[in-house]
């Protein structure tokens, strides 16, 4: 029995703490991770060379390669076009399911996923708009389908490679380029049938808040003001209008560092008054055109010199906005846009718009100047939804000059001629010199909080090792599950991943259960056994379809689809199962278990 020493209690209550700030979004998961490694550094759990090892892992080199690599591809239009091209005339709901199941199934083995959910959301919610299905039918599929894809190959998501940098810490062979190849396909597939068949039947029908401003359309909170000379200062709010509206009603009244909710009747109002509303976006959009005297808190009009549109947009994760408050964003000189209202997931929020914090999964409605287009366009701290989006000219030789040296750098990488970072590398460097790159659009692409989360990750995995946790978590599950042999320990640990990653990021639930599965497979006296756990380690990371908080794609689609967290729970639960019972019954048979 390990030595059950004060290292080990203060990893395990870090490592809680850092569970439930990630589940309550107490910080930025890079500041949680941060604070998390530099505790057992202090400490003595970690050398500071193990604190860094993770920014030189090479797993970690080639996501942040094909993260920066998938970006540029997204930027080209070339994933705009294709999808349009194909899909846009299909009429038959099912034919346009089953087609973009597959399409994004294909694309995401080899693409980051995130970046093609951003891509497709605007499509599909077009399509479906213009087809009469609601966006809520098909952007769940949306995103468990590229999750279910990106498992297919080692690169098609980071959570393999997380799970392949890991093992080589650990003095494991890594992972092979194929090594999920023969799960990840018969799992794809099974979860293409059920959608098709069984699981769209299960979604709800809600229209998204951008579909043509009609009735369905979620509330937002906004802020306006009296204008200068505006001729409702001095009446009451009855007098004024304001207490029938039409799809909206005022929440609370800002007066002089003073909040006044619910404000009765007869309330007067002020000419330096800050009036917070809540409504859909029909009555909001009716408050800009036709109250004589209001205008949005944040709108300056004479920026816009009279040429504005009412868009919507998704703070995504990872976005250089999440934690800023609306006043310290920058957001119209970025953006040439201002926000005039916040929905954030069904929550009542209060007070001023300007003062809101902004998180991960907030819809922003907002007014767009001329230069709203082209200044988004090569931004990724936001994603615009339908309405503004279009397909871009494709310049065909740089294109074509990208994807196939793409393919080429992973086919290379795959067949094991070079190195999957070797390839890579010398990819960038083709890249660059024929021009179909720019070091600019490298640093768009350059995820820093990802690149930072990922190493502190491995870090963290490390401590766990270091302290001796994984040795004394590993006794337990091997105490407790022996009887069901080594199946019923590989369940146990892969059960234990798919609740940690329903709460949390999938790389951190990864890098935690990873080091308990070697340590058991130690354990046990079979080394063997380390690549299958891994491999249903990695399945399990990626194996959140019950909330959509554990993975970004889940999150992005929360909104435009107009979801609820038990729409998730709803559909997912069968998928959860069909996906965890094929993972297993496969790596069993291939591995002889």
């Amino acid at each position: 029995m390990a030595e059950v020493s004060w290292k080990i209690y203060l990893v395990v209550v870090v490592i809680v703490l850092l569970l439930i700030g990630l589940w309550r979004e107490w910080m930025r998961p890079t500041i949680l991770f941060l604070m998390s490694v530099a505790i057992f550094n202090i400490a003595g759990i970690l050398k500071p060379r193990e604190v860094l090892d993770g920014f030189a892992n090479e797993q970690i080199a080639v996501i942040i390669m094909l993260v920066i690599l998938a970006d540029v591809v997204q930027r080209s239009g070339v994933l705009d076009a294709v999808f349009f091209r194909l899909f846009m005339h299909t009429k038959s709901f099912k034919r346009f399911l089953g087609r973009m199941m597959g399409f994004v199934g294909i694309t995401s083995a080899f693409l980051n996923n995130t970046p093609i959910v951003a891509i497709l959301i605007p499509y599909v919610s077009e399509w479906g708009k213009r087809n009469g299905v609601a966006p809520s039918k098909l952007l769940i599929p949306l995103s468990y389908l590229t999750i279910a894809g990106g498992m297919i190959t080692l690169i098609g998501t980071s959570t393999n490679l997380i799970a392949s940098g890991i093992l080589v810490q650990n003095n494991q062979p890594a992972l092979s380029f194929f090594s999920f190849t023969p799960i990840g396909i018969p799992v794809f597939i099974a979860m293409w049938i059920y959608f098709y068949f069984i699981g769209h039947k299960l979604l709800p029908i809600r229209q998204s808040p951008s579909a043509e401003f009609k009735e369905q359309a979620r509330n937002y909170l906004t802020e306006y003001r009296l204008t200068k000379n505006s001729p409702l200062a001095g009446k009451t709010i009855e007098q004024s209008g304001l207490r029938h509206l039409e799809d909206v009603f005022l929440v609370e009244i800002l007066r002089d560092n003073q909040r006044l909710p619910a404000p009765e009747p007869t309330e007067m109002l002020q000419h330096d008054d800050r009036l917070i509303f809540a409504g859909k976006t029909a009555g909001i959009a009716r408050l800009l055109e036709k109250i004589t005297g209001l205008e949005p808190a944040a709108l300056e009009t004479e920026a816009f010199n009279g040429n504005f549109l009412l868009r919507e947009c998704i703070i995504p994760p990872n976005s250089n906005l999440i934690g800023k408050k609306v006043n310290e964003s920058d957001f119209r000189a970025q953006y040439d846009a201002a926000i005039v209202g916040i929905h954030r997931k069904g929550e009542m929020l209060t007070g001023s718009i300007g003062e809101t914090v902004l998180q991960n999964g907030d819809l922003l409605l907002i007014v767009a100047g001329n230069d709203f287009e082209s200044l988004t366009r090569d931004k990724s701290d936001i994603y615009v939804l339908p309405g503004i989006r279009q397909i871009r000219k494709v310049d065909r030789r740089r294109v074509t000059l990208l994807i196939s040296m793409v393919m080429a750098a992973i086919l290379a990488g795959a067949t094991g001629l070079l190195p999957l970072f070797q390839s890579l590398l010398v990819t960038f460097c083709l890249l660059i010199a024929f021009k179909a790159i720019t070091i600019k659009e490298l640093r768009k692409g350059l995820d820093l909080d990802l690149l930072t989360i990922l190493a502190f990750s491995l870090a963290t995995g490390k401590a766990i090792s270091n302290s001796g946790a994984a040795e004394l978590f590993a006794q337990g599950i091997v105490g407790f599950t022996s009887a069901f042999g080594v199946i019923g320990i590989m369940t146990s640990l892969y059960v234990v991943t798919v609740i940690l990653t329903s709460i949390m990021a999938n790389a951190a639930s990864v890098a935690i259960t990873l080091p308990i599965a070697v340590a058991t497979a130690a354990q046990l006296g079979e080394p063997s056994l380390i690549t299958p756990f891994a491999l249903a380690i990695a399945f399990a990371g990626s194996a959140d379809f019950i909330t959509p908080i554990g993975y970004q794609t889940n999150m992005m689609v929360y909104g435009p689809g107009a979801y609820k967290f038990i729409d998730y729970l709803r559909v997912g639960w069968p998928v959860t199962l069909l996906y965890g019972t094929l993972v297993i019954i496969i790596i069993s048979m291939l591995y002889n278990l």
